[in-house]
């Protein structure tokens, strides 16, 4: 059996996102094992330490722009919230 390769988890519109070397791209869950469903391919998903701190700050924008990618820090994310007006949390609902 073949060794699972890597790849990043990333966020696209809210959801998290692993990708495939064919670039097939699907939503993945909390998993570290992920499967391409187009060409079989094992991969060994990493997700960030910050994970939970991402999704916060994300939670603050429009679906639309709920987006983050590996190579951005969550001090990143929130100075962007800043500049778009987003200085606090949502309330939950």
């Amino acid at each position: 059996m073949a060794v699972p390769l890597i790849t990043r988890a990333y966020v696209n519109r809210g959801r998290w996102i692993a990708e495939c070397e064919c670039r097939h791209a699907a939503q993945v869950s909390s998993g570290d094992e992920w499967r391409c469903p187009v060409c079989g391919t094992r991969y060994v998903v990493l997700w960030p330490a910050d994970r939970v701190a991402i999704q916060d700050a994300l939670r603050q924008r429009p679906v639309e722009n709920q987006n983050w990618l590996p190579t951005e820090t969550i001090n990143d994310l929130l100075a962007e919230n800043i500049e778009h007006g987003i200085s606090a949390p949502r309330s939950a609902a």
